[in-house]
């Protein structure tokens, strides 16, 4: 005796015994409207409107570029050059373009003015004049439309429709050779080892008695196995004994088949004036704007200037100054920050007193300079290692540069920030960083001076909380006389006047080493060099948003 296997029915109940037989089908008793209806909706998928496919058109182009869809259709359509086609809810054109490759030539129709766009402007990329574009739908008068008969006419994943009889009828009578329909089908099929169920419908097979067989679920692509029901429960692979006939249904359901709608909001801030635009009709504003996306769309998000004003900085999802990719997953905010260029303020402070740079030897060099030593005497400042005039190889230091009544305000937006050195002699030839953190201190003390040693209390620099926020800047080659800025310090300026007890004219201090291993090093003046005004200058750059 070999009893009937499980009928694999994906999808369906399945409470029929083995041997019966079904009843013929009167199709055209069917409500094949109804039907369609139930099926759409049990895929997630549901009619959208022109706005909607509005903003995904350029996602949307990009997204089916990237599969072998149109490839795998014209294998079957073999396509003829002698054919006019009709594609109806053409898209973004993964069909009409290709098809314009190889027939006289297509009208391409979609309610979608952007795809239009889109698929227009593929076409002049590729210099292809065979291809019509008409702006329409479904449910409007073809006639009046002015599409007229073609060869063949196809409909790929269009038939979104509520009447299916109506649009068929439609497309059909466009038609003179053929009908092409592309639709999504299946949710998934089951295995079975031994073989003897490999299906996507129900099917019935006969295995040896007592004999154990494994059914394995395979969903398609864009779907999810749900799980077992009948003589199998769960979500793993079924394992059945055929001591009896037995009865399995596979469920499966659709997955992000259709994804929720998202909503990007961008608000301007600051008094200036600008653009923000996502490359798309659905973000392109000048002042705050919303527009809706589906989850998992990317947008990238550009500035344009008014003339006159200075796009600053993005906020909320967003941040820094360049351009703004988003990966939509929920509702996202974004801010957008304008400046008049009148109201951007620059603030310059220059080193003075011998008390507000100081260096800190790292490791011994003679017995005169021992570990900690802090001086603020020197005429010079050695940026990051010190030879000293001795036979010993260099040594590790650290700098200290405090800049006194720096007038920026706090709440500031921190534009930009670096600090300018005057040369002395070149030290060396050799590649040599310099590592900028500030002190974390809303208004740090000097360095003091004892003006018959020349030098501060020990560790008086390693000893000071130093900020999260460092530059690194690769020195270039130093020209005796000649200035030289360091790259952009505004992070660490940021972190600095952030701090609580900020107020516009404290102290703002950095702290400067080199790192791990560097022997080489730059020579600049510092407050003791007798040249004037050759001391360390700090430049920052900033914007004071108007009250809201």
């Amino acid at each position: 005796m070999n009893p009937e296997s499980p009928s694999a029915a994906p999808g369906a109940e399945n409470s029929q015994k083995p041997d019966q037989r079904e009843e013929p089908v009167d199709v055209r008793a069917i409500d094949w409207n109804r039907a369609w209806q139930a099926q759409l909706a049990r895929r997630g998928l549901r009619k959208r409107d022109a706005r909607y496919w509005d903003g995904r058109a350029p996602s949307f182009a990009k997204a089916v570029s990237e599969t072998d869809f149109s490839d795998r259709f014209l294998a079957i359509l073999k396509p003829q050059p002698s054919w006019t086609v009709l594609d109806m809810g053409c898209g973004s054109g993964a069909l009409a373009i290709p098809l314009a490759k190889r027939v006289r030539s297509v009208t391409a129709v979609d309610f979608s003015g952007e795809m239009l766009a889109v698929l227009r402007d593929q076409c002049a990329a590729e210099s292809l004049a065979n291809v019509a574009t008409i702006q329409g739908s479904w449910e409007q008068d073809w006639g009046q439309l002015g599409i007229g008969a073609c060869d063949v006419a196809i409909a790929c994943r269009s038939l979104v429709v509520e009447d299916l009889r109506a649009a068929l009828l439609k497309l059909d009578a466009a038609a003179r050779k053929g009908a092409y329909i592309v639709t999504v089908v299946g949710d998934g099929s089951v295995e079975s080892t031994p073989a003897g169920i490999n299906t996507a419908v129900e099917q019935t097979a006969k295995f040896a008695e007592d004999s154990d067989v494994t059914l394995k679920a395979i969903p398609a692509t864009g779907f999810q196995f749900d799980g077992w029901t009948g003589d199998c429960t769960g979500t793993g692979d079924c394992v059945v004994t055929m001591d009896a006939a037995k009865a399995v249904t596979a469920t499966f359901s659709a997955i992000n088949v259709d994804p929720e709608e998202v909503t990007l909001t961008v608000t301007f801030l600051g008094d200036g004036g600008g653009t923000v635009s996502a490359g798309d009709s659905v973000i392109d504003c000048t002042s705050t704007c919303t527009g809706t996306y589906l989850e998992g769309d990317t947008v990238t998000l550009t500035t344009v200037s008014d003339a006159g004003s200075s796009f600053l900085t993005w906020g909320g999802a967003c941040s820094g100054s360049a351009d703004c990719a988003l990966t939509l997953t929920a509702d996202t905010d974004v801010t957008a920050m304008f400046a008049l260029d009148t109201s951007i303020s620059t603030v310059t402070v220059q080193i003075t007193d011998v008390a507000d740079d100081a260096e800190e030897f790292l490791s011994e060099i003679n017995p005169t300079n021992p570990t900690g030593q802090v001086t603020n005497t020197s005429a010079d400042l050695d940026l990051a290692w010190d030879a000293s005039g001795y036979a010993a190889p260099p040594v590790a230091v650290l700098l200290g540069l405090r800049f006194p009544n720096v007038t920026v305000p706090a709440g500031a937006h921190i534009l930009s920030a670096n600090i300018s050195f005057r040369a002395t002699a070149q030290a060396n030839t050799d590649d040599a960083d310099l590592i900028f953190h500030g002190e974390a201190s809303a208004n740090p003390a000097t360095y003091p001076h004892d003006p018959l040693t020349g030098l501060s209390p020990s560790f008086n620099i390693s000893n000071r909380a130093t900020t999260t926020s460092s530059t690194t800047w690769a020195m270039p080659l130093f020209t005796n006389g000649d200035w030289f800025e360091s790259d952009d310090l505004s992070d660490v300026v940021t972190e600095i006047i952030g701090l609580d007890g900020w107020a516009s004219g404290n102290a703002l201090a950095f702290v400067l080493s080199g790192p791990d291993g560097q022997t080489s090093f730059r020579l600049a003046h510092s407050a003791d060099s007798a040249a004037a005004n050759s001391a360390p200058e700090l430049t920052i750059d900033y914007y004071v948003p108007p009250a809201p």
